[in-house]
């Protein structure tokens, strides 16, 4: 029998915003470290990318890893926040990943207005 291959999903919400690199990566850490709340940094390479993984135990999601990347636009820069969740989703961890998107957005539409 082969082995099961696994088809993981991902989405992602990107937003520019009128200020520079570093005052947004300082933003975004903080909103992902208190908010989010990772149970593990995967990669934190500042200012420009940092990728996390989140606890599941209390989801519909059998896996979420995320990933924020800032692109460097001198006085302004474009930030890409993505999702990579569970294979095969039940359609409540199908809505889950779709609130999450939502909070990932209006977490990038506050820092995008404050930073303004």
């Amino acid at each position: 029998m082969a082995p099961k291959k696994i088809r993981y999903q991902s989405r992602s919400v990107e937003t520019h915003v009128d200020a520079t690199r570093d005052a947004v990566w300082e933003r975004i850490v903080t909103v992902i470290r208190n908010e989010v709340r990772p149970a593990q940094e995967l990669s934190f390479e500042p200012p420009w990318r940092f990728a996390y993984e989140v606890d599941t135990t209390d989801s519909a999601l059998d896996f979420w890893q995320s990933t924020v990347l800032i692109r460097d636009d001198g006085p302004t820069c474009h930030i890409a926040w993505g999702l990579v969740f569970d294979p095969e989703p039940s359609e409540a961890a199908l809505d889950e990943s779709v609130e999450i998107l939502a909070r990932m957005q209006a977490s990038l539409d506050a820092i995008a207005a404050e930073l303004a």
